[in-house]
């Protein structure tokens, strides 16, 4: 494409059209279908947790007669109603109903009788403190497999032992069903939003890739003429308008969709909480019938409002309780503690005889031996409580767009690059910086910005092969961290119920094995990817490493015991290992020097990519389709990898030297005695990987999943992580190659880095791991780029060059990577021991400790953050 040479008459509308086309078609399309999926997903999750959640007060409901029975002196064995409380469950998704001594017998069920052949074992380890659970016993629990959902409940008796289980088995296939029958008439409206939304983009973007062609054709008119005024640009805020029309036109058709969603979602709510409500309006009735029949009158009835209060302590989705007698006494109202002030506002306004916008439930109290009714039990929950419930649904739109940009980019690949929008951006990024220089040095200015267009037709045309190359393997890269990022909320969920080898291991600890077999595996593998590529073809040993990947991850999905899925994931971590550093040989050798570091980039770009859209799409896909399927989609990944490298042509080597590697013992012997990579290695790098597997990969999943919170919550958490260190890394490059200065980086990175974990002791639960993954995002941004350039420098030019006693910068880099995983084999052994006499907060506590001594000494050794701050003000002044 000849850019210089274009005038806007050879740049006509249906160009234009379609290169705006190649942009917002696949744009516009992903959004609107992520969005309209995701948020079906999260319409679907709400409406199942309120499901469970009735299920799980039915259980408890069970479990209390049960134990009831205990402290009236009559053994498990002795009930001989059991099978009677287990009839009163009438809900129309339960599968089967069974109760379970410790020995495994089970005494009465109802239901399916296949269904408890179906537990896995270490389910009812868990409840029963067995080994290796003694030390992380539940009281309750809910897993999802093969499409039911299990709850079980221990049965504690009057000396506090654990005699016995309740299992509730529930079939979520026709609530399913009825969601998505339900939310069918969403995609017609999602139809609607697209085309709009891909009408407006297009028609923006087209305004935009028309004037950005003018400006080229008037710089390119200003070079040939020889012209001494400089041609006039377009202005900053033209782009800046047309971005934020385009941001606001994509807004408002995804709130279009938004709107819709919400009101196809309110009647499967109002269903759900309906159900919800007269579970608990049952309860408490019955409750208050048997009371009557000991002859107490209603208005003779002590701890009323204590059971109120009780009861909803149970059901927060139900806001307000209240009794009243029917001859005026006794007159008991009870709202939830923690409700929203307008909430109570309106239940309030209810009570004191105003109507209120009030979504209620009524029952009569009656005596069991005559039917006569005494009073009136009521339960509601406001209406605004049902708009909140939509409303927080809606917002997961923001996430699918974020992920959305980011799937389009990835998906995009080459195609980006050369598109005509991507060299137009460049264009006015540059456009800009130019204008001062031609206005007042022109034949300076005229140099610059020929320089400026031949760059871009260079970037059009002249890296066709290597930027083709790059974007494959950018996308085999993305591909391969998103198979594993897939993983990452639920995997140390999964990795603690597998069967232990040794009963004294605990969860945490069978948790933290696979990861760091994962890890090792990932850090030997880092020699070996370029002694491969020199006997093989790259493509080809990508393309098989991608396959069996997809085996290892399809095995791991269906493993039972802690064994075998530590081998399984050493073996995952060993093909992740050389897929990465056969992706970076590999760029190294089709690339040129001149573009050879923003080839480089790519690898780092893909995986923090990965890292945006994985646990966010893992979350709700295993709440979804659950563990095992979701390993299967992490298999696809790799499968289209595959694909991928056997479709790209063949690789054609810049030059034939040999690539760069670790160099002779020499060379290697001078990194590691050199003081300050050693500092930086040890001191910072390497607490930093083990805070980052630590708290991503272990606590977090495990803390919020002993909290109760779903996999999908834990994704969003997660999320965070990336999103920050995406923002802020680029930044913290920048300027520290500005400053020239790479130590306060690197210390202000660790004091941010002991922030998040202070913050995640301090104020706990979601909004504590939230602000935790935020600031070790901020941190690890901080002090990422700072790092590799005091590792790079200490061998590179003038001095440094006389003392590296043969050392390259590539070996120094080649070899601090390898040392850096130390801290990502080191981390789930940490976490482990920790947990086992610390418990989880001490855990974290001690992650934040080991940042603290390493960036205090790093201080200690090699500088003050301070004397930077004092120097750049001097500076200034």
């Amino acid at each position: 494409m000849e850019i210089a040479d274009r005038t806007p008459a050879l740049v006509g509308v249906k160009s234009l059209c379609l290169a705006a086309l190649r942009i917002t078609l696949p744009l516009s399309l992903v959004l609107v279908l992520l969005s309209t999926l995701l948020m079906s997903l999260r319409i679907e999750q709400a409406i199942q947790n309120l499901a469970n959640e009735r299920g799980g007060r039915a259980a408890a409901q069970i479990k209390g007669q049960i134990e009831h029975g205990f402290r009236l002196g009559l053994g498990l064995n002795d009930q001989v109603n059991l099978a009677g409380l287990l009839r009163t469950l009438k809900d129309q998704d339960m599968q089967a109903a069974w109760v379970q001594t410790s020995t495994g017998e089970v005494l009465v069920s109802l239901g399916d009788a296949a269904l408890p052949l179906r537990l896995n074992p270490a389910w009812t380890a868990q409840l029963l403190a067995l080994a290796p659970y003694e030390q992380a016993a539940l009281d309750t629990l809910v897993r999802t497999a093969s499409g039911q959902v299990f709850m079980g409940s221990v049965l504690v008796d009057a000396a506090g032992l654990r005699t016995g289980i309740l299992w509730l088995a529930y079939d979520r296939e026709r609530l399913r069903s009825s969601v998505w029958e339900q939310l069918a008439p969403l995609w017609p409206y999602a139809l609607v939003a697209w085309l709009a939304l891909l009408l407006c983009l297009t028609g923006l973007l087209w305004l935009w890739l028309r004037s950005m062609g003018q400006q080229l054709g008037h710089a390119a008119d200003f070079i040939r003429s020889g012209s001494h005024s400089a041609p006039q640009g377009v202005r900053r805020w033209h782009t800046w308008v047309i971005a934020s029309a385009a941001m606001l036109l994509t807004l408002l058709s995804l709130a279009f969709l938004a709107v819709q969603g919400r009101e196809l979602s309110k009647p499967l709510l109002l269903e759900q909480m309906d159900k919800n409500a007269s579970s608990v309006l049952h309860t408490v009735s019955a409750q208050l019938s048997r009371a009557l029949a000991l002859d107490i009158p209603i208005n003779g009835l002590t701890g009323i409002e204590a059971l109120f209060a009780q009861e909803l302590a149970q059901a927060p989705e139900v806001t307000f309780m209240a009794l009243q007698g029917v001859h005026g006494q006794p007159r008991v109202f009870v709202t939830q503690p923690h409700a929203p002030l307008p909430e109570l506002e309106l239940a309030q306004q209810w009570w004191q005889g105003g109507q209120g916008d009030t979504f209620r439930l009524q029952q009569q109290v009656m005596r069991m031996d005559d039917g006569t009714a005494v009073a009136e039990l009521d339960v509601g929950t406001p209406r605004a409580r049902l708009d909140a419930n939509a409303r927080s649904i809606m917002l997961d739109l923001a996430l699918a767009v974020l992920v959305g940009l980011v799937l389009v980019r990835e998906l995009m690949g080459a195609g980006w690059s050369r598109s005509r929008v991507y060299l137009y951006w460049i264009f006015s990024q540059e456009w800009a910086g130019l204008q001062g220089c031609l206005t007042s040095a022109v034949q300076a200015g005229r140099i610059r910005l020929e320089q400026l267009l031949n760059a871009l037709r260079g970037l059009g045309r002249a890296n066709d092969a290597a930027s083709n190359t790059v974007s494959r393997v950018r996308l085999v890269v993305f591909l391969t961290a998103l198979s594993d990022e897939l993983l990452r909320p639920f995997f140390a969920v999964f990795a603690a119920q597998a069967l232990p080898w040794d009963a004294a291991l605990s969860p945490t600890t069978l948790a933290g094995l696979p990861v760091m077999a994962f890890m090792l595996a990932l850090a030997l593998a880092q020699p070996l990817g370029p002694v491969i590529t020199r006997r093989i073809d790259p493509r080809w040993a990508m393309a098989w490493c991608a396959v069996l990947g997809a085996v290892l991850l399809a095995l791991t999905g269906i493993s039972r015991d802690s064994s075998t899925l530590i081998v399984l994931r050493a073996a995952s971590g060993l093909v992740y290992g050389l897929l990465t550093i056969m992706a970076q040989t590999t760029i190294m050798r089709v690339t040129s020097a001149s573009f050879r570091a923003r080839g480089l980039v790519e690898v780092s770009a893909a995986i923090v990519a990965a890292g945006v859209c994985g646990p966010a799409l893992g979350g709700l896909l295993v709440e979804r389709l659950g563990m095992p399927m979701t390993f299967g989609v992490a298999a696809a990944c790799l499968l289209l990898a595959f694909f991928v490298m056997v479709t790209m042509p063949r690789l054609v080597p810049v030059d034939l030297g040999n690539p760069p590697g670790m160099g002779g013992m020499r060379g290697l012997l001078a990194v590691l005695t050199n003081r300050k990579v050693l500092a930086v290695t040890w001191l910072t790098a390497v607490p930093a990987r083990l805070a980052a597997v630590a708290i991503l990969v272990v606590i977090t999943p495990l803390s919020l999943q002993a909290q109760g919170e779903s996999v999908a919550v834990s994704g969003r958490v997660l999320l965070l992580y990336f999103l920050v260190f995406m923002c802020v890394a680029p930044w913290a490059a920048r300027y520290s190659d500005r400053s020239g200065r790479r130590l306060p980086w690197v210390l202000w990175g660790g004091v941010v880095s002991v922030a998040a974990c202070v913050a995640m002791v301090w104020l706990g639960g979601v909004a504590g791991a939230g602000l935790c993954c935020a600031l070790l995002g901020l941190g690890q941004a901080l002090m990422s780029a700072p790092q590799l350039a005091m590792v790079t420098e200490a061998f590179h030019g003038g001095l440094a060059h006389t003392h590296s006693n043969g050392a390259t910068p590539t070996q120094a880099l080649a070899t601090f990577r390898f040392i850096e995983r130390i801290g990502s084999v080191a981390a789930p052994l940490v976490v482990s021991i920790a947990v086992m006499y610390l418990g989880m907060v001490g855990a974290v506590a001690v992650v934040g400790s080991i940042l603290a001594a390493g960036t205090v000494l790093m201080w200690l050794l090699v500088g003050s953050p301070l004397s930077w701050v004092t120097q750049a003000h001097s500076a200034r002044v």
